[in-house]
This record gives C-alpha cells, sequence and structure tokens, in this order.
C-alpha cells in the first residue's frame, strides 16, 4: 500500500471511501457570481453614463 502511494497511485483496491468531488460549482456559488456580475454591470454603466 506505501509503495502505490509513494508511486501516485493512491486509489485502495476497492472504490469503497472514494469521493466524488462534483465539477460543477455549487448553486450557492453561482448565485453569488451572478450577483457580482450584476454589480460590475451596474458600476460599469454608471461610469459610462457618468465620464470623469
Amino acid at each position: 500500500d506505501y509503495r502505490q502511494i509513494r508511486q501516485g497511485n493512491y486509489r485502495r483496491a476497492t472504490a469503497e471511501g472514494a469521493v466524488n468531488v462534483p465539477s460543477e460549482p455549487s448553486v450557492n456559488e453561482v448565485e453569488t457570481l451572478q450577483r457580482q456580475i450584476e454589480e460590475l454591470q451596474k458600476e460599469i454603466n454608471r461610469i459610462k453614463s457618468h465620464p470623469p
């Protein structure tokens, strides 16, 4: 086991205990990013309509 781990083979003989990491972002993360995009878009529009 130790030798396999040293060689970079982290999987066990059985897949028991294997964790599937979701590749998709969580709904909460998506909502946060959408909110940030909206805020940035508003800021961009504000700057465009009131140039320095």
